[in-house]
Formats: structure tokens, sequence, C-alpha cells
């Protein structure tokens, strides 16, 4: 009887933690795949789902097909950036400068665009 009393508290705690472990947000990038693309400009392909880059000076980035759910980019400058087939689901660009920007093919769902409208078009 104490063994199966036992296991049932286990469970439950089990089962508690992995709610509060599942229901918490977790960004994917890797910080080298950050500094990678603050030093060269470039990270192509590369997962910075939920990377934090205000005010990063993105300039003639190239970020085609690259991850940027979640990402906040806050008065980001984008000018000239290749932003071909990029993931910008849920991404704040609220402010950013994405003049010459090529956004061909790129996901919108959620986005919060340079002037804090929503762009849904991509859901």
């Amino acid at each position: 009887m104490e063994y199966n009393g036992g296991m049932k508290r286990l469970f439950i705690l089990f089962s508690l933690f992995m709610g509060l472990a599942l229901s918490q947000p977790v960004w994917a990038y890797k910080e080298v795949d950050l500094e990678k693309l603050l030093k060269t400009n470039a990270c192509p392909g590369r997962d910075l789902s939920g990377a934090v880059l205000n005010r990063a000076n993105l300039e003639g980035a190239n970020l085609h097909r690259a991850n940027l759910s979640n990402a906040n980019l806050l008065k980001a400058n984008l000018t000239y950036a290749r932003l071909t087939h990029t993931n910008l689901s849920r991404a704040n660009l609220f402010d950013a400068n994405l003049r010459e920007a090529n956004v061909k093919g790129a996901t919108f769902c959620n986005t919060t665009m340079p002037d804090g409208t929503i762009n849904n078009s991509g859901c």
C-alpha cells in the first residue's frame, strides 16, 4: 500500500512538473547562431526563433529561409535585408526599417509590423 501511494504522489508531481515545463515558451535559437549573424550579417536557414535583436543593424543581412518566429526586432535596421522565405510569425517588427528588404515568400502570422499593425496574411 505504501508503495502504491508513493507511486501516485510521484506521478502527480511528475505530471505537474511536465505541465509547467511544457507551458513555458522554449526558444530554439543557439547563441552561436546569433553571434554569427551579428558578426557576419548572414545566417541563412538557421533557427533564430525568440532572438532579441532590438535596434540591431542588420542592413543587407542574409536571412533567407531563417526562422525568426517570436523574434524581437524592435527598431532593427533591416534595410536591403534578404528575408525571402523567412518565418516571421509572431515576430515584433515595430518601428523596424524594412526599406528595400526582400520579403518575398516570408511568413507573416500574428506579426507586428513596423507601423504597429498585425499582419496575419500567412496564417
